[in-house]
């Protein structure tokens, strides 16, 4: 078969993996989605210029019934690239710490042995659950902002979370910020919110994941900076 038509066949069918994955229609055009989507930065570059050399095939008239670019060995390797790449995609449930695995506590829960755990295992955040739902975070920080403010401390055996609820929240945090996410979306889609969180002076201290990535859904999962980096750097 002629490169040409190699070229078009597997382009086609890296047009239907971005639709497929993006949920595009077919009136959509394919092109604008590259260049104006975060969604494929990565191969942003690569992508574009194969889609431009499509274009150029696929509208323009041949000459005499052949082509008037043929595209190199180079370009239908990089296609064949692309598109594997697409099908290999990892979703969040792929690396995620499955609710079965993570440590959690609830308000009722008492708050010294957890502190323990968390020193054992270094843990630096504890998921508080109320009916499977997270309700708030634990961490080194709200130990700190807790004792700040207070006049005499001390951290009881009897002390349960509930007497540090006002610490917990999920928002509000100086620098941290955590973020619910859809347990089957793509993990470069998340890294995406890792970029942009980082860019408005915040760090995500945990990924949430649910059904639907909504905070009243119950919990199916968690992710770290530290999974995002590790599956970069696969």
């Amino acid at each position: 078969m002629p490169r040409t038509e190699i070229f078009l066949d597997k382009y086609r069918e890296l047009e239907s993996l971005i639709r497929s994955q993006n949920n595009l229609k077919e009136t959509e055009s394919i092109l604008n989605f590259i260049k104006n989507s975060p969604k494929v930065r990565f191969w942003k570059e690569q992508m574009e210029y194969c889609a431009e050399v499509r274009n150029l095939l696929f509208h323009r008239p041949r000459l005499s019934e052949s082509y008037a670019v043929v595209p190199s060995e180079e370009m239908i390797i990089t296609l064949e690239t692309l598109v594997k790449d697409l099908q290999n995609r990892k979703r969040c449930r792929d690396i995620a710490i499955l609710k079965s695995g993570v440590y959690s506590q609830g308000l009722e829960d008492l708050v010294k042995p957890a502190i323990s755990t968390m020193r054992s295992k270094k843990f630096t955040h504890i998921p508080i659950l109320e009916a499977g739902k997270v309700v708030g975070v634990f961490s080194e920080n709200s130990l700190f902002n807790y004792v700040a403010d207070q006049e005499f401390c001390l951290i009881s055996e009897e002390m349960k979370f509930t007497e540090l609820e006002n610490y917990l929240s999920l928002q509000g945090r100086d620098v941290e910020t955590f973020t619910f996410f859809p347990f089957d979306n793509y993990v470069s889609d998340l890294s995406i919110e890792f970029e942009e969180n980082f860019n408005r002076g915040k760090r995500l201290g945990m990924v949430f994941l649910t059904t639907n990535g909504k905070p009243k859904e119950s919990l199916l999962g968690i992710l770290t900076p530290w999974d995002i980096l590790a599956r970069e750097n696969r």
